[in-house]
């Protein structure tokens, strides 16, 4: 009867993987029965933690997450836990077997590392994807999946490596990727086409890498793509020919691409005087 009650309520959480009540109900069951993973559900509800609590949430996992994995820590390369259960992980392949496993429910993020190869199309599109909200790819994945016919629940897609032209001009059109609001190329893609072609509007905010920078895009209240901050990666010191870069491309934005502009790079007179230019143009503050 225990072992019935217990499995009643570990399903009660995979069909509502967001409901808290349901999983602090499950951890007073684990708790009564001395289970240490009610421990970890009530350890990683509590915030701040303290250094000891953070110690002990390090021990049970090392301790136990394989277990708490099930099957799917046949496939795992790295996992985080969130309240108890397995929210975000990395995995070498997927398995028709492992699409069954109940622990995909409250799964938020996957990554797919380039070297795998990994289809994760089946993934995107499994009914026990519900909880998915971000998916983390090489750039080569990204191509097969923009003709699939099937939607997926992820909001927000990371591309690791070189977006091709008409991949971007593909994406907005994809199917599977129809409730994207927010990107983030890990590689390189020519930021113009972000001012430049209307579709890119469809999206919340865009992140992307160039000569070491980072720069965010990020959608107005005016329902622009109008909010734009560069800034250098960690540990990165732009040179020279970085910084008349980035001069010229602000110097190439439309009189009314951008509403505000934030520029935390060294001084540099051609930067400054493409700063000030869009400035006055757009009337967008600028620091």
């Amino acid at each position: 009867m225990s072992a019935r009650l217990g499995a009643t309520l570990l399903n009660a959480i995979y069909e509502a993987p967001h409901d808290e009540a349901r999983r602090m109900v499950y951890a007073d069951w684990l708790q009564e029965r001395g289970d240490p993973r009610g421990e970890l559900i009530v350890l990683q509800y509590r915030t701040p933690r303290t250094p000891e609590q953070q110690a002990r949430e390090r021990e049970l996992l090392e301790e136990h997450a394989e277990q708490w994995q099930g099957r799917l820590a046949e496939l795992t390369t790295w996992v985080e836990f969130e309240r108890g259960f397995l929210a975000r992980c990395g995995v070498r392949r997927i398995p028709t077997w492992a699409l069954k496993q109940l622990e995909w429910t409250t799964v938020k993020h996957v990554g797919v590392a380039d070297e795998w190869r990994c289809d994760v199309a089946p993934l995107l599109t499994n009914e026990l994807s519900r909880s998915l909200e971000s998916i983390r790819i090489p750039q080569h994945a990204l191509a097969k999946l923009l003709g699939g016919d099937q939607s997926s629940p992820v909001r927000q897609l990371v591309v690791d490596g070189t977006i091709a032209p008409a991949t971007w001009t593909a994406l907005p059109n994809s199917r599977m990727f129809e409730r994207v609001t927010w990107i983030d190329v890990r590689g390189h893609l020519d930021p113009l086409p972000i001012f430049a072609e209307p579709h890119a509007l469809l999206y919340e905010r865009v992140d992307l890498r160039m000569h070491g920078l980072q720069l965010t895009c990020a959608r107005g209240t005016d329902q622009r793509l109008s909010r734009l901050s560069i800034r250098p990666l960690e540990k990165t010191v732009p040179d020279a020919k970085t910084m008349t870069t980035v001069a010229r491309f602000l110097a190439s934005l439309s009189r009314d691409a951008l509403t505000e502009l934030v520029v935390s790079l060294p001084k540099h007179a051609g930067l400054q005087k493409a700063i000030e230019r869009q400035r006055r143009l757009s009337h967008a503050p600028a620091s």
